[in-house]
């Protein structure tokens, strides 16, 4: 196999309030009984973090691995993409049906990137972008299948918070392919933030608002896919010379 082609392989709980009616016999009783202790507080349960306080990302790692690449220290870089795709790996174990290719395949990717560096054969930054915008696309899928998994469920507040973190994704693969300006993309992108803003904040949206943002943030991932590919053909060609 070239050098090329082997980097070119994402309650509440109720409570029952009791009524009775006493006799009528009791209504004239002038005798005085001692009344019934009220019951004691219980607090309410702790509220539940949501996603976005409870968010982990690889984004660190890309960055360190990316500088380090630089500085061509590439035993410390590969060790930062070694952390990077046991992350993928983890967020596959956890995601739906959905994503987990995408996420897999991107882990798959960043592996084949730490055996390229520790085989001492060259790595560019440009095939690092592109394995690292693959990497946030796969991402971009993971949460946007986890908003439509979540809305189901009616947690519209979990909803949105995944929905804003498939944008940020979204957005970070595109400036990583040097693509971030696009007409329609940036339309989709507003479209969807603007409704996990919503939810986040009490909204519920209409079936059809959710099924047009899923749509077009469906479409973005398709786009994004597209130029992922032209890049590593071209990252092929740029090794082969």
């Amino acid at each position: 196999m070239s050098r090329g082609m082997s980097i070119v392989a994402l309650v509440a709980a109720a409570s029952a309030i009791g009524c009775s009616l006493r006799p009528a016999d009791d209504l004239i009783d002038r005798r005085v009984t001692q009344a019934t202790p009220a019951p004691a507080l219980v607090p309410p349960p702790p509220a539940v973090p949501g996603p976005l306080a409870t968010r982990t990302e690889a984004q660190e790692s890309f960055d360190s691995a990316r500088a380090t690449l630089v500085r061509g220290d590439y035993d410390e870089s590969a060790r930062h993409l070694t952390e990077a795709a046991a992350f993928m790996r983890s967020h596959a174990a956890q995601a739906e049906i959905g994503a987990i290719a995408a996420l897999q395949g991107s882990a798959k990717e960043l592996e084949m990137l730490v055996e390229r560096l520790e085989r001492g054969e060259p790595l560019t930054t440009r095939m690092l972008d592109r394995v690292v915008a693959n990497a946030n696309r796969a991402e971009g899928q993971h949460h946007l299948t986890r908003a439509a998994a979540v809305i189901e469920d009616r947690d519209y507040g979990a909803a949105g918070e995944e929905l804003l973190m498939a944008v940020d994704h979204l957005e970070r693969s595109a400036l990583d392919l040097r693509r971030p300006n696009d007409a329609e993309a940036d339309a989709a992108l507003a479209d969807a933030r603007a409704l996990g803003q919503s939810m986040v904040r009490g909204g519920v949206p209409t079936r059809d608002d959710a099924r047009h943002v899923t749509r077009q943030l469906e479409g973005e991932l398709r786009r994004l896919c597209a130029i992922i590919d032209v890049e590593a053909r071209a990252c092929a060609v740029e090794v082969a010379r």
